[in-house]
């Protein structure tokens, strides 16, 4: 599975991939900010399955979601944030569908989504 993972802090960046690579043999590519992902996403759109940061410099993470949004409504998203009321506020406010907020503490939910998906869109269980 091909995952883009949009995330300005690096620590939190390493550790993500490290953790979806234990999952399975995935890969990931990522972007340090809003802009960069958006502009790694329109120039390969071959992505299974996005993670991304709320608060990011030069797009958060919801200008990224609406963006793909806009033109594919069935790849999975992953808002992976601290501040997960003001991202459910802001997802309800963009009328974002399909879209799942995951609290940086429950990483356990995130991994536990990866191993339940394969890259035809499809859950595995």
């Amino acid at each position: 599975m091909r995952i883009l993972i949009a995330e300005d802090d690096d620590g939190v960046a390493f550790t993500l991939t490290a953790l979806i690579k234990r999952v399975g043999k995935h890969e990931i590519d990522w972007a340090k900010n809003g802009r960069e992902a958006i502009n790694l996403f329109f120039s390969d759109n071959k992505y299974d399955f996005i993670i991304t940061d709320y608060n990011m410099p030069e797009a958060n993470g919801i200008v990224f979601s609406k963006s793909i949004r806009d033109v594919d409504r069935e790849i999975p998203i992953i808002v992976f944030t601290g501040n997960h009321f003001e991202v459910n506020d802001a997802v309800e406010e963009y009328s974002i569908e399909n879209i799942i907020v995951c609290d940086k503490t429950d990483i356990n939910t995130l991994i536990e989504f990866l191993k339940t998906y394969d890259r035809n869109n499809n859950y595995l269980s």
